[in-house]
C-alpha cells in the first residue's frame, strides 16, 4: 500500500498559490494567520523564520524547504534583529508573481505560499503535526517541484479548455511533492502521524476523530467502527499514536477549542458543547489539565496579546 494514496483523498488540493520573492538585505517580511497549509523553499541566500508562539527561530538555507501545517502567523528575514513588514503591504508591489523587496544588500530568493484546500479549512488530520516543519530537498527534487511551479504559472497566464482541473491537478500534484520530500529526508520518520494515518485502521480511527470530535466516543465505539477488538485497537493505536485513544481524543478537542477561543464570540459553555463535553465544568477541568490554565484565562491572555 502507498501510504500518500490512502492519505490524500481526505486531504484534496483545491489550488496552490505562490510568489517568488527576491529579498535584499536588510529585511523581514510577516505573514498573517491563514487556514491552509503554507510553504516556502529556499533558492538563494539565507534567512530566519519564526512561528507565532515560538520563542525559538529557525536558519533557512539554500535547499531548504518548510511547511506550516496550519498556517499559523510567522516572519521570515534576513537576520534576527531586522524589522518586518506585513506581507499584505506588499501585495502591490508584486509583478509577475515576484516581489522584489529589501535594502539593496546580500540576495535570498524564496519561493513561498499556500495550499488551498478543498473546504473551509485545512484538513483536520494536520492539527497533529507540529507548527514548523523544516526540511533539506534534494537537487533532484527542488526541480521537480520548480517545474511543477511553472506548469502552474503556465496554466494560470494563458487558461484554455480545463484549465480549472488542470490547475487543481497540478496542485495535488505540488502538494504530494513538498510532503515527500519532507517525509524522504529523515525528519518524516519521527513524525508518527504520519505512520498512524497509513495505517488502514488507525488512520481511518484518526479521520473519525477528527472529523466528528465532539461524538460520545468510547474505545470500543472506536475497535468496532474499524473492524477491531478493543484489546487489539488500543494497542495498535497506542503503538503508533503514541497516546491512548481517549487521551488523544481530549487533546484533539482541546486544540478545537484553544482555536474557537481564539477566533469566535461563544461563550465557553458553547464551545464546551461543540467540542464533546457534557458541562462546562468537565470541560475546564480538561482544558486546565491540558494547558495548564482555565479556558477564561486563555482567551482573555490570547486578546491581551493581540492588542
Amino acid at each position: 500500500m502507498d501510504p500518500l494514496a490512502d492519505l490524500l483523498p481526505a486531504m484534496r488540493v483545491h489550488n496552490a498559490v505562490y510568489t517568488r520573492v527576491e529579498a535584499t538585505a536588510p529585511w523581514g517580511i510577516e505573514f498573517i494567520p491563514y487556514h491552509h497549509v503554507k510553504f516556502g523553499i529556499v533558492l538563494h541566500g539565507s534567512a530566519w523564520i519564526n512561528v507565532a508562539g515560538d520563542p525559538t527561530p529557525v536558519a533557512l538555507h539554500a535547499g531548504d524547504c518548510y511547511l506550516i501545517p496550519r498556517g499559523c502567523a510567522f516572519t521570515l528575514r534576513d537576520q534576527l534583529d531586522s524589522s518586518t513588514q506585513n506581507f499584505e503591504e506588499l501585495l502591490h508591489r508584486i509583478e509577475a508573481r515576484t516581489l522584489r523587496y529589501g535594502g539593496g544588500g546580500a540576495l535570498t530568493t524564496i519561493i513561498g505560499g499556500r495550499f488551498i484546500f478543498a473546504g473551509p479549512r485545512y484538513p483536520a488530520l494536520l492539527d497533529v503535526l507540529p507548527e514548523l516543519l523544516h526540511f533539506k530537498v534534494t537537487a533532484s527534487e527542488l526541480a521537480a517541484i520548480q517545474s511543477t511551479l511553472q506548469l502552474l504559472a503556465a496554466e494560470i497566464a494563458t487558461p484554455l479548455l480545463g484549465s480549472s482541473l488542470v490547475l487543481d491537478r497540478l496542485a495535488d500534484i505540488f502538494f504530494v511533492q513538498t510532503l515527500r520530500a519532507y517525509l524522504g529526508s529523515g525528519n518524516g520518520r519521527d513524525v508518527q502521524w504520519f505512520g498512524a494515518a497509513a495505517d488502514h485502521h488507525i488512520g481511518s480511527a484518526l479521520r473519525m476523530l477528527h472529523e466528528q470530535s465532539a461524538r460520545n466516543w468510547t474505545v470500543e465505539a472506536l475497535a468496532a467502527s474499524v473492524n477491531m477488538s478493543r484489546s487489539a485497537f488500543a494497542l495498535r493505536f497506542k503503538k503508533f499514536v503514541g497516546d491512548a485513544p481517549m487521551e488523544y481524543l481530549a487533546r484533539c478537542r482541546i486544540q478545537k477549542a484553544t482555536r474557537l477561543l481564539r477566533e469566535s464570540t461563544l461563550p465557553i459553555s458553547q464551545i464546551a458543547d461543540a467540542i464533546g463535553y457534557d458541562s462546562e465544568a468537565s470541560f475546564n477541568k480538561a482544558f486546565k489539565r491540558l494547558t495548564g490554565i482555565p479556558p477564561g484565562r486563555y482567551r482573555a491572555t490570547d486578546r491581551t496579546e493581540q492588542t
